[in-house]
């Protein structure tokens, strides 16, 4: 009665052997058939792999009858997509709307005609794929829906994640907001930074395991991007490496999803790591020009004081050597008049700021305008 080369698999329930006998012989060229004899014994072969793909149900038997069996059967754990068809010598309109509300999908009495019966168990069936059809589309549309919900969950996560990490200063700061993302994605970490020569790792508890930094030099030493090892994963970029020590190994679909958003956190951090390193290389640029522009600046007022000494000594030495002299009265005039226009042209030039100095104080300026000291 099993032929592994038809399609549908037809489960008889009747206690009467000539009445299992004709249904055989009816089914037996298109159909593989399993028997049942009581109603506890078809609920039984019901839930048998492989399940039926129909029930061909009488009414009238011992124990329990057809209807009771239709209902248990409702019930039972996948039974509700088993269509049912009521095959009974019971013919009155209240024997087939009984069978309805029981759950039975269709009503053929007894004696039957062959043909009819074919035809409706052709139609129960068809409707039953279509059904079943419409289920699976139904299931795999919201499983799709469900995912693109979950990956926009997460990839806001990930936005919020990155929306923080742009206010970091420092490679110290970066620790926990790093670890407070992956926690919203349930996982447990280990981070380590290596930047203008300094190496930092953390874990979650915000601690530094030696283990767990020998652990991470040997995922770095191995050059991969990603390295997996049971439920650890490790993300590598030249800055930053992630440790994530219980990635979802018994969930793939999760797991491949939680490994591309590791990509793109570890990533974003990369990013910022070279930023902040920059930043860091460009601050202490400015300070050593700051520097050198004060040094600039002193040197420059230092030369000007100089200066200015200088040249009233020599106006004040002059005069003393014109009066041990003897020049004409017209004489000393003339060459006081030269030695009065020459300081005041010095202290023209050099007395007041020149458009150097000014620069170099508007550059200060400017300079600190943008980085504070």
């Amino acid at each position: 009665m099993s032929n592994p080369d038809l399609p549908n698999r037809i489960l008889i329930v009747d206690d009467e052997p000539n009445n299992i006998s004709q249904l055989i012989a009816v089914l037996k060229q298109n159909f593989n058939t399993v028997i049942a004899t009581s109603g506890q014994q078809a609920l039984l072969r019901a839930v048998e792999e492989p399940s039926p793909d129909l029930v061909l149900l009488d009414i009238n038997m011992p124990e329990m009858d057809g209807y009771e069996v239709c209902r248990r059967l409702r019930n039972l754990n996948g039974g509700c997509n088993i269509p049912v068809i009521f095959v009974s010598s019971r013919d009155s309109l209240d024997d087939r709307l009984a069978a309805y509300d029981a759950g039975a999908d269709d009503f053929v009495v007894k004696p039957f005609s062959v043909e009819e019966l074919r035809r409706k168990i052709d139609i129960v069936l068809r409707n039953a794929k279509v059904v079943a059809d419409l289920k699976q589309s139904t299931n795999e549309a919201m499983s799709v829906a469900m995912t693109a919900l979950s990956d926009v969950g997460a990839i806001g996560r990930i936005l919020h994640f990155f929306r923080r990490m742009f206010g970091v200063k420092t490679l110290e700061e970066c620790f926990p907001l790093i670890f407070d993302g992956l926690k919203e994605f349930g996982l447990h970490s280990v981070v380590q930074f290596r930047s203008l020569n300094r190496m930092l790792t953390r874990n979650s508890q915000g601690i530094e395991d030696p283990r767990e930094a020998e652990l991470l030099a040997n995922f770095v030493a191995h050059g991969n991007r990603v390295t997996s090892f049971r439920t650890r994963t490790a993300i590598n970029f030249a800055h930053v490496t992630l440790l994530i020590k219980n990635m979802p190994v018994d969930n793939p679909d999760n797991y491949g999803r939680l490994k591309d958003y590791l990509a793109l956190i570890a990533e974003g951090i990369e990013e910022r790591i070279r930023f902040l390193e920059v930043d860091i290389v460009f601050r202490q640029l400015v300070s050593q020009v700051r520097q050198v522009l004060r040094e600039i600046d002193g040197q420059y007022r230092d030369q000007q004081a100089s200066i200015m000494d200088a040249v009233g000594k020599l106006n004040h030495d002059m005069e003393q050597a014109l009066a041990q002299v003897e020049l004409t009265e017209s004489q000393t005039r003339e060459l006081l008049k030269i030695v009065g226009e020459t300081h005041a042209k010095v202290q023209s030039t050099y007395g007041g700021q020149l458009p150097i100095g000014r620069r170099l104080e508007q550059i200060l300026v400017q300079i600190k305008a943008v980085i504070p000291e």
